[in-house]
């Protein structure tokens, strides 16, 4: 625990997060993406568009470093992992359009971005179908938690589907009001605003 705290710690100070200006593409829904590509020995470039929350995550789930891209900031990002131990790490990056993670390897004063270790997760299209009728579109996810709340931040739905599910919501039979839809994978959970009205 000690040595996590370390690197943490090290990150944090000797990270120096150093940003220049750049422009990069979007994927085919007009979403931008995130890129992640070697820079040094043990440093990588993390490209982007638009404003993200990025994180260093290890193996085992425990999250080294947690910071943010700003909108005026976006573009390219260099970070430097010259403290982190010899490894396996994930680059998480994300806002509420899209999430990314990027897998890493740390070894021998080597960074390697696995390019086949890249997940990306888009946010779910809410479609309405009738009224207060709305179908979930979340392609390329194998499992889909569906949670709506109320405007009291009150539960009323909660499901998991798995891929290939239709995921069909007929919310006629509630009364008036706002609700927020959050639907996304365990790694991502997207938020949607949505009206009842009779």
């Amino acid at each position: 625990m000690k040595r996590k705290m370390r690197t943490m710690v090290a990150l944090l100070v000797a990270g120096g997060l150093i940003s220049a200006g750049g422009a990069f593409g979007q994927t085919n829904d007009g979403v931008p993406y995130v890129t992640v590509r070697k820079s040094e020995s043990k440093k990588v470039r993390l490209y982007t568009q638009a404003p993200v929350e990025m994180a260093i995550i290890d193996a085992d789930g425990t999250t080294l470093y947690r910071g943010d891209v700003k909108a005026k900031l976006a573009g390219v990002t260099v970070l430097n992992l010259t403290n982190l131990p010899d490894g396996h790490y994930y680059l998480t990056a994300t806002n509420n359009d899209f999430w990314t993670s990027q897998g890493l390897t740390v070894q021998n004063d080597q960074v390697r971005v696995d390019a086949q270790n890249t997940t990306t997760l888009v946010k779910p299209t809410l479609i309405p179908y009738g009224k207060n009728k709305f179908e979930i579109a979340m392609p390329g996810t194998q499992t889909l938690n569906v949670a709506l709340y109320d405007e009291s931040n009150a539960l009323v739905f909660n499901e998991t589907y798995q891929k290939g599910d239709v995921h069909r919501f007929d919310l006629n039979k509630l009364p008036s009001g706002n609700y927020t839809f959050v639907v996304g994978p365990d790694s991502k959970q997207f938020t949607e605003q949505i009206a009842v009205q009779r």
